[in-house]
């Protein structure tokens, strides 16, 4: 029953995310975050204005807390490619595949959810992924979280980029850490 209850909180969260916007500006500066373990670079520690409300949102950080078990019960469509990504959304599209006929790219859109093995687990939302067996580019406001940080962007505009585990982004974003993220 607790699980259930939890399913019913999590698509609650899933769809006021899916009612939020974040701020668009017209000057994109960019910006790169030297590796996906640490979330930790002299660009960072410069990030853009911070918003009124909480950077992270409770449904946010319990978005990026699930499991893949969990995004898989509530999208519509998942899958794994190569070792390194599993994806679950609205939609995924198969572009490539290998010889053996699995899938070594993909384009999954709408409530994209991603969970990626890189030594440390990690996760990502995003309105649209395009997902290879080495990298991802995340885009439509995307949030990546590993270990205790989330790298989340402040503009519609923003890109994430990650290749194996590092993370680059252009446009603007902020860093934030889990003390600074509300509680459940």
């Amino acid at each position: 029953m607790t699980q259930s209850i939890r399913r019913a909180g999590t698509a609650a969260m899933l769809a006021f995310l899916a009612s939020c916007s974040t701020p668009k500006d017209a000057t994109e500066p960019v910006e790169t975050l030297e590796t996906a373990e640490t979330f930790s670079s002299p660009a960072a520690e410069t990030p853009a204005a911070a918003p009124t409300d909480p950077a992270v949102s409770l449904s946010e950080r319990s978005l990026l807390e699930m499991t893949f078990e969990e995004a898989q019960a509530l999208s519509p469509q998942n899958l794994q490619v190569g070792p390194l990504y599993r994806v679950a959304a609205d939609a995924v599209e198969v572009l490539k595949t290998d010889r053996a006929g699995n899938p070594v790219k993909v384009l999954a859109k709408g409530h994209v959810f991603l969970e990626m093995d890189l030594g440390e687990r990690a996760t990502g939302l995003c309105d649209e992924a395009t997902v290879s067996i080495r990298d991802i580019l995340l885009e439509g406001n995307p949030m990546v979280k590993q270990g205790v940080n989330v790298a989340k962007s402040t503009s519609e505009k923003t890109t994430m980029f990650i290749h194996y585990d590092r993370l680059n982004i252009r446009g603007r974003y902020e860093i934030v850490k889990l003390e600074d993220m509300p509680l459940f």
